[in-house]
This record gives structure tokens, sequence and C-alpha cells, in this order.
């Protein structure tokens, strides 16, 4: 009966959040005028509408099938520049971890690398591969392994020595520890970091595709600024905030069958 209670709490305080939001926008669309933010009714028309079709697109080069090919596009790039990151991410990041020599020639250039902004990095990506699908998934890739290194290398670094120590005091090999001990501790703290890269890329796969993609949320972007639709762009950021979250949303449940042993929180 508490637990009950407590989720009907629970979701009449999201629903009021929410309303309390929508309220604010079309307040704040009234007093400015709908040129610089446009109502609530308007963005949520052009949410259906604008899946599907945009005459706005359309006339600007941007296909007739409205902004859902664009949608799946960036949706697709993401997850597999995001993909190919992590794994080469995690590789590299255990490599680091248990190789001293490695962490000694590694560590420097990847602390170095992983602090130059995205912004800075575009250009040479697109010199070095123009404004193709290669250029897209490269810069992905490319942040998103240098997160992922530091998030392995972090999370080996919190397994406590006793559950090492234990295995090794009953006999294990260095290889036994490695896959029986330590590649399990480190999972729970990776599916963390690998939701933050996801997050993350959504937005770097974006803003390369605003460098000149032929396709992709970045040109739907691109678009719609010289033709100040503003609606298009609300609804356009509205779908891949959607999007993002019932991927991530995907990723936890998955996540939590494979880590059933964690307490839920």
């Amino acid at each position: 009966m508490e637990k009950t209670l407590a989720s009907w709490q629970k979701g009449l305080c999201w629903i009021g959040g929410v309303a309390i939001f929508l309220a604010v926008w079309q307040v704040v669309s009234l007093w400015i005028g709908e040129y610089r933010l446009p109502a609530v009714p308007t963005v949520a028309s052009a949410i259906c509408t604008d899946l599907t079709y945009s005459p706005i697109l359309e006339m600007q080069g941007g296909g007739s099938n409205g902004i859902l090919h664009h949608l799946l596009y960036s949706f697709q790039r993401t997850l597999l520049g995001s993909g190919i990151g992590v794994v080469l991410g995690v590789m590299c990041g255990l490599l680091i971890a248990f190789e001293r020599r490695a962490r000694l020639f590694l560590e420097a250039p990847i602390e170095t690398m992983r602090m130059i902004p995205p912004l800075a990095a575009i250009p040479f990506f697109l010199m070095w591969f123009g404004p193709t699908e290669t250029a897209q998934l490269a810069m992905v890739a490319f942040y998103c392994f240098f997160m992922m290194v530091i998030n392995t290398v972090s999370a080996v670094a919190n397994i406590s020595p006793i559950c090492t120590d234990y295995a090794r005091t009953l006999g294990a090999s260095k290889a036994r520890v490695y896959w029986t001990v330590i590649l399990p501790a480190i999972v729970p703290e990776l599916i963390g970091g690998i939701r933050v890269v996801i997050g993350v890329s959504w937005g770097i796969q974006i803003v390369t595709e605003l460098m000149g993609a032929q396709q992709g949320m970045g040109q739907v972007f691109s678009m719609a600024i010289p033709m100040q639709a503003l609606d298009l762009i609300i609804a356009s950021i509205l779908w891949i905030t959607l999007l993002a979250a019932t991927t991530d949303l995907l990723f936890v449940v998955v996540a939590r069958a494979f880590t059933r042993w964690m307490p839920k929180i």
C-alpha cells in the first residue's frame, strides 16, 4: 500500500513539474512574442507534422520526408561511432591499467589529446576525410575513446585490493583473477561511463553534421537557422531528446539484466 501511494505521489509530482514548465513556456512566449519563442501549441503541431513533412526542409533541399530520415541517420551514426569508441576505449583502458609499460607510453598522449575541444578538432577531421560519414564516425569515436579509457582505468583502480588478494591466496593465476574478478567488478562502473558517452556522442555527431554534412539533424539545424524556423528547431531538439532518452532507458534495462547482483537504486 505504501509503495503504491509513493508511486502515485511520484507520478503526480512528475506531471505537476511538466505542467508548470509548459505554463511558464507559454507565458514567456506571450511576453516576448512567438517570433522569439514559439508557443506550446505551435511547437506541438510542429512535432507531429515536421516529422514526416517540412516545407522549409523541402525548399532548402533537405528532402520531402521531413526530419525522420535525418533523425534516423544521426541515430545510426551516433550509435556506431560511440560503439567503436567504447570498444576501443575499454580495451586500451584495460591495457593501461594492467601493463605498467603501456601506461608509461600512453598516459601522457591520451591525457593531452582528450583535452582538445571538439570544435578545435573538427577542422582536422574535415580536412582529412572531408564532410563525409567517415569524418563523423571518426570524430564521435575519437572522443568516446578517450572518455572510456579514463573511465576504464578509474574503474579498475576503484576495485578493492581485498578481492584480488583473496583470489590469489586461493591459487588463482593472474589471468584467472583478470577474467573472474576484475572484469565482472568493473562492469557496473563501465555501464555508467557508457551512458555518459552515448549522451555526449549525440552532441558531437550533430556538431560534426553542422560542418557540412549532406544529411542528419545537423543539416536540419543549418537549414532552419537562416529561415528562423524556431518551431522546427525546437521540434527537432525534442525528437532528439526523446530518442536519446529512449536509447538510454533501453540500455539501462539491458545493463540491469547483466548486473543482477547489484542493488537497485
